[in-house]
């Protein structure tokens, strides 16, 4: 066990001198590229090279129980984790989750001019534990949110317990075609011609979605969306380059993100987390 903890520090080490060696080696970096290096130089090789890290790292969770769920009470609203899962391990899964979330975080779903409006339904894709819809349950008409893994289902009903009448769970996954398990948005007629609000976070299979719903996206005239695009390394690029066909307009997060998870990260390692979009 202690080979593998030093191995796996010698590994991210070599990573980040790698990273390192690469920015060194460019001419002109712009601010966002300076502040990735610094960061790197200063706090190691992190997804969030930045100091607003820091903030969530001691901060204290209260996590309680109910008849084996861990939970944790954000205002009069509970969220719920998986059964089974210590406090520990739930108190650092929703530091996690509010890291990615934080202000200054370039993994942000929605900035301050890119917000849910009351008139739209929101499609939740990616939900794990249900965060984006419990955060943002008072804004919108509706939440269809899908998940796949069976393990979140019964977290996400005690979740959404209190808002049954706005919250949809459809247990399936979101991909480029429709089965059993799997099912593709252009099968919801209800999202033609309502206005939508769209979050995809797929652990790198945003294309099948996204090809599983071209015909709203070609429909619809009301669609907005926010994808995550640091999965892979073409993927801001080729989504960039699909809703610009499609006459979306488009902004990109601020700051960069180091997935080294990426087992193919390559130069210029450096990618941003989030696109979002609009008609």
């Amino acid at each position: 066990m202690k080979f593998y903890f030093l191995r796996k520090k010698w590994e991210r080490n070599r990573v980040k001198r790698k990273i390192l060696s690469y920015l060194k080696s460019r001419k002109n970096l712009n601010d966002e590229e300076k502040e990735v290096y610094q960061g790197l130089e200063s706090f190691g090789l992190r997804v969030f090279p930045y100091e607003f890290e820091n903030r969530y790292r001691q901060l204290n969770v209260d996590i309680q129980f109910q008849d084996g769920f861990p939970f944790v009470k954000v205002g009069d609203k509970s969220l719920f984790f998986k059964k089974g899962w210590s406090a520990d391990k739930s108190s650092n899964y929703y530091k996690s989750l509010i890291l990615e979330q934080d202000p200054s975080s370039p993994h942000l779903y929605c900035d301050s001019k890119f917000q849910i409006q009351p008139d739209e339904i929101v499609i939740d894709i990616g939900v794990a534990e249900g965060s984006f819809t419990f955060d943002n349950i008072d804004k919108a008409l509706k939440y269809y949110v899908f998940e796949k893994e069976r393990s979140w289902i019964d977290p996400l009903k005690l979740t959404f317990e209190p808002f049954q009448n706005k919250v949809k769970i459809v247990e399936k996954l979101v991909s480029n075609f429709t089965s059993d398990e799997s099912v593709k948005l252009d099968d919801f007629l209800e999202f033609y011609s309502n206005k939508i609000f769209i979050k995809i976070d797929v652990d790198g299979s945003e294309r099948e979605v996204l090809e599983g719903m071209e015909g709203i996206l070609k429909a619809n005239q009301d669609v907005r969306l926010v994808i995550c695009t640091y999965h892979k390394q073409n993927d801001l690029k080729d989504f960039l380059e699909l809703f610009q066909k499609l006459g979306f307009n488009h902004q990109v997060s601020k700051g960069f993100m180091v997935f080294f998870y990426d087992k193919e990260l390559s130069p210029p390692y450096l990618r941003r987390g989030v696109l979002r979009v609009w008609k």
